[in-house]
């Protein structure tokens, strides 16, 4: 997975042929280092400790401090197998998923202890790292910590980036039926399609974004091709246009996705990272000078 240019994307429109950046890091190239995009999972609000009071009638996306335009690429069937890694081209035979996502999101750093589960005797076992690639049999630890846990091992010990916020999210699950695909690039799907070359459905979805004109914006595409897709593009355009009309339009922060900072893509790992995080309500403190001390139809404080 790797992340596309912001500019020429914001608008979400006429970007069909925006190729990918490369990693921008060895550990990149060497590792699994990746955005996962997610489901949208609830979060809490907090205020932030030190922050000066704020107006009660402050937005959510007043308080969100990045806005990024992400595409996450995926292997998820065929002959190449599950993974999560960095995939661009497409080969025959095989199933994709290709999210783009443009998220408004601040970061919030969740500790979860994660590691190999190794015998030391019949009743004993220890916790080692996790690194390079794991086996079929290596059982795993993957547990939330406490956000009072004091106890930190470098070893095994990890934080894991959590976005939250709101977005807007297209995701192709694509069929290569022969030859090969640039996945990096809505444009090269749509031809490849047209050319019999792929196949597959389209999904368009808000993350934390509602209200009547946004419904009203979603397409219905029963396909993927060329006009599905710009069609797609521009619906999402027209709610981007619309996210800050706060009389219209309700904006609640979830969680977006998040970032794997391990060395491994191991769906059993991220399986159990997301499930750990489903668990219970994600906190979020926004940055001082966000969210005021009250409710508002944005966001709960407690």
């Amino acid at each position: 997975m790797k992340l596309l240019p912001i500019l020429g994307l914001l608008s979400l429109s006429g970007c069909m042929t925006a190729p990918l950046d490369e990693p921008s890091s060895a550990g990149e190239i060497r590792a699994q280092y990746s955005y996962i995009p997610l489901d949208p999972l609830p979060v809490i609000v907090r205020n932030a400790k030190g922050c000066p009071a704020k107006p009660a009638n402050t937005s959510i996306l007043d308080a969100l401090p990045d806005n990024a335009v992400r595409i996450a690429i995926k292997t998820i069937s065929g002959k190449a197998g599950t993974t999560l890694g960095p995939v661009v081209l497409g080969t025959s035979g095989n199933r994709y998923q290709v999210t783009l996502d443009y998220i408004n999101a601040d970061t919030t750093n969740i500790r979860f202890l994660i590691g190999k589960e190794v015998p030391i005797d019949d009743k004993t076992t220890r916790i080692e790292p996790i690194e390079g690639k794991l086996a079929p049999t290596d059982r795993l630890r993957v547990q939330r910590l406490p956000e009072d846990e004091s106890r930190f091992s470098s070893q095994t010990d990890v934080i894991i980036p959590v976005y939250v916020g709101v977005g807007l999210r297209l995701t192709a699950t694509v069929d290569v039926l022969k030859g090969n695909v640039n996945l990096s690039s809505l444009g090269a799907i749509a031809a490849s399609v047209e050319g019999e070359r792929a196949a597959g459905s389209l999904v368009v979805q808000t993350l934390g974004i509602n209200g009547k004109q946004v419904a009203a914006s979603i397409p219905l595409p029963s396909e993927l091709n060329a006009t599905t897709i710009q069609n797609a593009i521009q619906s999402l355009g027209s709610i981007k246009a619309i996210m800050y009309d706060v009389q219209n339009t309700r904006v609640v922060p979830r969680v977006v996705g998040i970032y794997n900072p391990l060395p491994t893509d191991d769906p059993r790992i991220i399986n159990a990272i997301v499930s750990q995080l489903a668990a219970s309500h994600i906190p979020w403190s926004p940055p001082c000078g966000g969210l005021g001390t009250t409710s508002n139809q944005n966001g709960v404080v407690d």
